[in-house]
């Protein structure tokens, strides 16, 4: 499984486009009755790869687990941040909108207990 994530969005976009590509490829093999097993569909998947000159990765990767939850929990912390900054102006605008629009409403007498 790809991390999209971790993808620039020109990797995406290349991602996306191999899968609507090989899913079409897919989809007509079974029409046709060419597709039974899923040893079938991993040798078509792989010829196709070859064909369009793609190379086929036989291993997980070479990021650690560890390395990628780091980089995951940084990444969030930074978003994190930036949401609550956000918010905090946000939050100080709307405030500074209510006290303006508290000055220009009229003044109402105290009642006496």
């Amino acid at each position: 499984m790809i991390a999209k994530n971790y993808l620039a969005e020109s990797e995406i976009k290349e991602l996306n486009r191999l899968t609507d590509i090989l899913l079409s490829i897919f989809e007509d093999q079974l029409a046709i009755g060419k597709l039974t097993l899923m040893d079938e569909a991993t040798s078509l998947l792989e010829r196709q790869l070859n064909g369009l000159g793609r190379p086929i990765l036989r291993h997980g990767g070479t990021v650690k687990h560890s390395t990628a939850e780091r980089h995951v929990e940084l990444q969030y912390a930074r978003f994190d941040n930036r949401r609550r900054e956000r918010r905090r102006i946000e939050a100080e605008n709307e405030l500074r909108a209510l006290k303006a629009a508290e000055k220009g409403l009229p003044k109402t007498p105290k009642s006496r207990r």
